[in-house]
């Protein structure tokens, strides 16, 4: 899928990190598709509450401009 996180493998976790030893492009090249079956995908539930159970929208603070 193009949207794919990246995934950094255990064993390159190191290099990974490691900002002032490695390069962008060596860095680069630690960012692999993985396989498919790596992540799983199961279903959730969003609870959702309506606007009269919502908590109102605190009042901002005097000097700054309300975006509501």
């Amino acid at each position: 899928h193009d949207r794919m996180p990246a995934v950094i493998a255990p064993e390159d976790f190191t290099r990974w990190l490691d900002v002032e030893g490695t390069d962008a492009k060596e860095a680069a090249t630690l960012i692999r598709p993985t396989l498919d079956d790596f992540f799983i995908a199961e279903p959730t539930t969003i609870e959702r509450t309506s606007k009269k159970e919502a908590p109102p929208n605190p009042s901002p603070p005097p000097d700054q401009m309300s975006l509501i």
